[in-house]
């Protein structure tokens, strides 16, 4: 019993890693800025009906924001002047909701992988002992599904939903260069 332990701890301390490592955080990236643009809704390119592009900024003239759209696996061009709201992604957000699923997902991988590997070792080393397989399988099981349940959680709970900043073009003009833009105030 003692190795289909092991095993399990193995197995799910890999699992989590990669989770974990899988997990790129854009915010992080000072060379990476994702935005969500929502083109105005009176603007005729537009039709009438608000457009809402996210993806990655690859530059930001005076009169023209691109990027490249995710969603549509494209770059577009939008004039700054038809945009009606424009986001910065800030990171993750931990949240209970994402705690709830992680546990829920964790405790079924948990499970399968418990009652897996302790059959597995139940059928190797019985010989050497009077062991029920079955059984082994079962404690397997339940000791999978707690500790997958709070790994799960764990991760869960981290990853959380995403946040989104309203920001206006100058401001996230001043974040990219990392000054203070003077107001220009036009002459009478």
């Amino acid at each position: 019993m003692l190795q289909a332990r092991h095993l399990l701890v193995a197995s799910l301390a890999f699992t989590a890693s990669g989770c974990m490592y899988s997990n790129y955080n854009a915010a992080a990236d000072p060379l990476r800025v994702q935005v969500r643009v929502t083109v105005c809704e009176d603007n005729p390119v537009c039709g009438g009906i608000p457009y809402v592009f996210t993806g990655t900024l690859i530059y930001l003239e005076a009169d023209t924001l691109v990027m490249y759209a995710e969603d549509r696996l494209e770059r577009r061009s939008i004039p700054v002047a038809h945009i009606a709201k424009l986001e910065v992604y800030r990171g993750r957000k931990p949240s209970v909701s994402g705690a709830a699923k992680g546990a829920g997902a964790g405790a079924v991988f948990g499970a399968i992988v418990g009652a897996a590997s302790a059959a597995a070792a139940g059928a190797v080393f019985g010989g050497f002992a009077d062991v029920d397989v079955g059984e082994m399988a079962a404690r397997g099981a339940i000791e999978g599904m707690v500790t997958g349940a709070l790994g799960g959680a764990a991760i869960g709970a981290s990853y959380g939903s995403a946040k989104w900043q309203e920001v206006t073009v100058r401001q996230l003009r001043e974040e990219l260069c990392h000054c203070r833009i003077p107001e220009v105030v036009a002459e009478p």
